[in-house]
Formats: structure tokens, C-alpha cells, sequence
């Protein structure tokens, strides 16, 4: 039976939800996550655009999937909308249907043309307190001062482990007693975790990082104004997005696109 909220062919908006993935279920994976919200999103009646095909997803998009065993903060997610409800509203329905251990910190307007945001760095905080090694100043002035930094990279299963630099795509790294604090941007390409830069710092294997709390403490993307005027622009650089009461899909927003299918 077709859903009756499913909408292949049109987008009335599109809002981006902050969301927290707390420590008690740090071990959940990133299909884990998008099928929570898919069902959440599904059982709240939100409005959602979906896919087109035999078997039809919500247009949910996660730039930055959160690696197992990491806690999350304030993460991101976009959804795109096939029709009228306020971001208030989808906040409040998707806290009432997200399993424990997920939470919703707010939703807001971004311009619906925009193709998924463009990452701009990640932000980690990572304890070694309890780990059998330990991490000093001079390790990490030896990483920063290094060109390259080479760490084996967990191979998939059936792969072959590989090789990655984990040095340039390090923009910050500050040890605050037993805490690493690390300022982590994407590279062309490639995604380096903050487990490999860890392994860089403290010269061990990336297996060996197993034990350490990681923490992703916030998500910083790319500022983006809305085409043609329209839409509302956010400015995560002072520290979040603007909510509103207005519902999204009204005349500010076009419609009408056709989207392929995302990866």
C-alpha cells in the first residue's frame, strides 16, 4: 500500500534538525540512526518527501554519519518536506517518536534549493583517562609539527586495511589534562575519523583507541544564503539555527523541483 505522505516528484521545504546521540547508545550505527528517524518520522505524520522506486526512503540526509561508539552532541541531519508544518511542530512530533537515547534539540527553515550542506569542520573531545597508555604535551607538539602523520585505517569486512594521512585534516588539536580536544576538517575525497588522528597523536594502532570516550561536540557546516531572496538564512557561527513558528512549504519556498535519487 503506497504511503500517503510519500512525495517523489515535488519539494515544499526543507529544514535542517540538530539532534543528540547520547552515550547509552554511543554503539548504535549510522543505518541504525536513519532507520530510527525514518520510523519516527513515519509514525509522527510528518510530511516527508520520499524517494521514488520500489522501495521508497524519506529524503533524510546525514552530511556527517556518526561513527560507532562515538556520542554525539549537537549533530545534523536534513530533511526535505512535501508539505506544510512548522519547524516547532516537527521537532515536537519527532521528540514524542525517537527512541531513548536520541533527542531532537531544534529544527529550522534552510532554503530548499541548497543541496545537502557542505561540511566545515567536526569537533571532538576524547578521553584517555582510562586507556593503558597516555598522551603529553610533547606527542601532541610531535603530531602538529609533523608533515605527515600515516595510521592503519580499519579495513571493511573483506578489505584490506590502508594507509591514511591523518595530519592535514587536523585543524586544532589541545590536550586539557586527560582530554584531547580536537577542531577535525573534511578533506577532498576522503574522511578521516577522529579515532585515526587520536592513534596519530598517541603512535599507536587505531584498535588500541578502543576503550577511549569519544565525544563529537558539535557539527559546524557551511554558511549557505537562499537563492533568489527567499528563505531564511542560518548563521551557525553564533552558535545555532533560528526557529520559528511560520510553516515551512508557504510561498517563500519554491516547489516543483524534480530530484534524482541520493547516494
Amino acid at each position: 500500500m503506497p504511503n500517503r505522505l510519500a512525495d517523489g516528484s515535488s519539494i515544499r521545504g526543507k529544514v535542517e534538525i540538530r539532534f543528540e546521540k547520547r552515550p547509552e547508545v554511543r554503539f548504535l550505527s549510522h543505518l541504525e540512526i536513519a532507520r530510527a528517524f525514518g520510523r519516527a518520522l513515519r509514525r509522527a505524520c510528518i510530511p516527508v518527501r520520499f524517494t521514488q522506486g520500489f522501495n521508497p526512503r524519506p529524503r533524510l540526509v546525514f552530511p556527517a554519519p556518526i561513527e560507532v561508539g562515538v556520542a554525539s552532541l549537537d549533530d545534523v541531519a536534513e530533511l526535505e518536506l512535501a508539505g506544510e508544518m512548522s519547524p516547532d511542530e516537527i521537532a515536537s512530533r519527532l521528540r514524542g517518536n525517537l527512541p531513548p537515547g536520541l533527542g531532537v534539540h531544534r529544527v529550522a527553515p534552510i532554503p530548499c534549493r541548497r543541496r545537502p550542506g557542505k561540511l566545515r569542520e567536526l569537533r571532538y573531545a576524547m578521553d584517555f583517562s582510562r586507556a593503558r597508555w597516555k598522551i603529553s604535551k610533547e606527542y601532541v607538539e610531535a603530531f602538529l609539527n609533523a608533515d605527515k602523520v600515516h595510521v592503519l585505517r580499519r579495513a571493511p569486512a573483506g578489505g584490506k586495511p590502508r594507509l591514511v594521512d591523518a595530519r592535514p585534516a587536523a585543524v586544532e588539536v589541545r590536550l586539557d589534562g586527560t582530554t584531547i580536544l580536537l577542531r577535525l576538517r573534511p578533506l577532498p575525497g576522503a574522511f578521516v575519523r577522529a579515532d585515526e588522528v587520536l592513534a596519530g597523536i598517541a603512535g599507536r594502532k587505531v584498535d588500541e583507541t578502543i576503550g577511549v570516550s569519544i565525544v563529537r561536540l558539535r557539527v559546524e557546516m557551511e554558511s549557505c544564503a537562499p537563492e533568489n531572496g527567499s528563505g531564511r538564512v542560518m548563521d551557525e557561527t553564533a552558535g545555532g539555527a533560528p526557529t520559528g513558528a511560520a510553516p515551512i512549504g508557504e510561498a517563500g519556498h519554491p516547489a516543483g523541483r524534480k530530484d534524482g535519487p541520493r547516494a
